[in-house]
């Protein structure tokens, strides 16, 4: 059986790849780098389940459609609970916590309805928590990088929304590129 699109699991790769060695190297560290590295780890394991889909679309359907949104529900959450934890007192972001759990299970009720839309309004609520989280930090070396990952994240998602093409790479393909680049800076900003 051939791979149905070779080039997106290509470019899906690396992001397992580098989601896998990005959460290898924070796992034994103490919060709040545990909780990024839960983050990376839901990372790995969304794309994973997007890779399989890549691979054929048929067996992995369902895989794809709640194993992808499931754990990329889980990334952003988890990205948005440690910024929390990075950048406020213990009993601020546990209060604050609220916040991105209560995004997530919304998201979960919402994401029965078959639409991408609570997936992105997801990432983009978690987006600003992210940046209400770092804002203290401004102009700091963390808190750029940590930035341009949000930015570069928001470029990917629009990449992948257009039906655009780059030689043989489709949007889908670019989303993958430009998602990397975004999870590099991300990890180059933690602690």
């Amino acid at each position: 059986m051939p791979i149905q699109e070779p080039i997106t699991v290509l470019t899906n790769l690396p992001i397992l790849i580098f989601s896998l060695y990005c959460f290898n190297s924070l796992r034994q560290k103490p919060s709040p780098a545990s909780l990024f590295a839960a983050s990376f780890l839901f990372l790995a394991l969304m794309t994973l389940c997007g890779t399989l889909y890549h691979i054929n679309n048929y067996t992995f359907f369902t895989l794809q459609k709640y194993g992808t949104m499931i754990f990329g529900g889980l990334f952003s959450a988890s990205l948005g609970l440690a910024a929390l934890f990075d950048n406020f007192k213990p009993k601020t972001a546990r209060v604050l916590a609220g916040l991105p759990i209560a995004s997530f299970i919304f998201y979960l009720l919402a994401i029965r309805n078959n639409s991408f839309l609570p997936f992105i309004l997801l990432q983009l609520f978690n987006i600003l928590i992210i940046f209400f989280a770092y804002l203290q930090g401004w102009p700091g070396r963390k808190t750029l990088f940590i930035y341009g990952a949000c930015l570069a994240f928001i470029l990917a998602g629009l990449v992948q929304t257009q039906p655009v093409k780059f030689l043989a790479f489709n949007n889908n393909d670019l989303f993958h590129i430009v998602a990397l680049a975004s999870i590099a800076l991300l990890y180059l900003g933690l602690p």
